[in-house]
């Protein structure tokens, strides 16, 4: 991940957890203060399906395009790009000849799932049967690739971040092509229902987090009503996700703007679109919503959170689950990753079983050994068999 986009983006906490048991109870006791005594009881499904072996970390983006198909994406041994696979049954993880370092991923058929580099402007492509790369060096991109989306073979997008002029590359199953869509700043999400239904998270320094979309001939700024934020704190767009052309769920959290840091303590929202209507929805307690979201399968979306207390620089992460009518949350399980002692952990993205509702994310263990194995890559699962 680029310097640029974590400070975009913010920085990603860590706990630090000394046994499977440990929790950060005042954390715990704010978001269970925040619900009502139905809500208080959490769906408790969350469950680790797989840690990994070995030096793999930097899992930072999956997609699943199929029920019985998912990807995610990382580092592994010697740098090289890592793939984890699930077929169904099981995951294997593999190294990819053809596949530059992931950033960013999407997909839209098992036989169909795109992946870009950050910086190195090449693209990646998985027909259901070998991968293929191209690279985009001739584009002359100006900053590097944020965001995918892709609704086939033939027919996807590249977005930049951090620029005034928002770009993008399309390839419409021939060729790859630069297209300017407007002045409205660096992409910092996208996503996809259709070629014809595409949406843009963006921020500026002025305008901060915009929504963009995409009819399939124009590309628009939408007006979505400001919500109500403490003078000196400002909106920071954080992820973005689609359910169908009535549903696109976003979050974003509340910065100071005399430092643009994370207020204190930190405050986030959830946005949504249900075809008629925005609503801002808080998040509970003092809890900053990282960058992973997903829709639930239902009417609602899941998001990462961190819980936060004043004087506790560490966050314990939590799933967050909106039902459309309120929160549910589960702190994120340790048991079944292996190995004792001191750790961190990290949780990085999010992805909806098509069909289901059922979620996946993939996180991180970072072990406090001189030696040995210092990184597992960890896959959680909610519903997921």
């Amino acid at each position: 991940m680029t310097e640029g986009r974590k400070s975009m983006l913010g920085f990603r906490r860590t706990i630090v957890v000394i046994s499977a048991a440990v929790c950060v109870l005042a954390a715990c006791a704010t978001l269970q203060a925040q619900a009502s005594p139905q809500q208080a009881r959490p769906p408790a499904k969350w469950r680790i399906v797989q840690a990994f072996e070995g030096r793999l970390y930097y899992v930072l983006n999956m997609t699943a395009p199929g029920r019985s198909d998912a990807w995610a994406f990382g580092i592994g041994s010697g740098g090289k790009t890592l793939a984890l696979h699930w077929n169904g049954e099981t995951w294997t993880a593999s190294y990819p000849p053809s596949v530059t370092r992931v950033q960013e991923t999407a997909s839209s058929s098992p036989d169909n799932v795109w992946v870009a580099g950050d910086c190195n402007q090449s693209v990646s492509q998985w027909n259901g049967h070998r991968w293929t790369t191209t690279a985009l060096s001739g584009l002359k991109l100006r900053s590097c690739v944020s965001s995918v989306v892709t609704t086939g073979p033939d027919s996807g997008w590249l977005f930049t971040g951090y620029e005034l002029s928002t770009i993008g590359v399309h390839f419409n199953g021939r060729t790859w092509q630069t297209v300017t869509l407007g002045k409205f700043g660096g992409v910092v999400a996208a996503s996809a229902v259709s070629a014809s239904d595409i949406w843009l998270l963006t921020f500026t320094t002025s305008a901060r987090t915009q929504l963009v979309h995409f009819d399939g001939k124009t590309w628009r700024k939408v007006a979505v009503p400001a919500p109500s934020l403490p003078k000196g704190e400002v909106l920071v767009p954080q992820a973005l996700t689609t359910a169908g052309a009535r549903s696109v769920w976003a979050t974003a959290q509340i910065w100071t703007s005399q430092d643009m840091m994370p207020s204190s303590p930190p405050d986030s929202l959830l946005l949504h679109w249900n075809g008629q209507a925005w609503k801002w929805i808080p998040l509970p307690g003092s809890t900053q919503a990282l960058p992973p979201i997903a829709p639930d399968g239902a009417s609602g979306a899941w998001v990462v959170g961190a819980g936060i207390t004043r004087g506790n620089p560490l966050a314990a992460y939590y799933f967050l689950h909106w039902t459309g009518r309120g929160w549910t949350g589960q702190r994120a399980p340790v048991n079944g990753i292996p190995g004792t002692g001191v750790a961190t952990y990290d949780v990085f993205s999010l992805a909806h079983v098509p069909g289901t509702q059922s979620v996946l994310a993939s996180g991180q263990v970072d072990y406090n050994v001189p030696a040995g194995r210092d990184f597992t890559a960890v896959i959680y699962g909610y519903g997921h068999p």
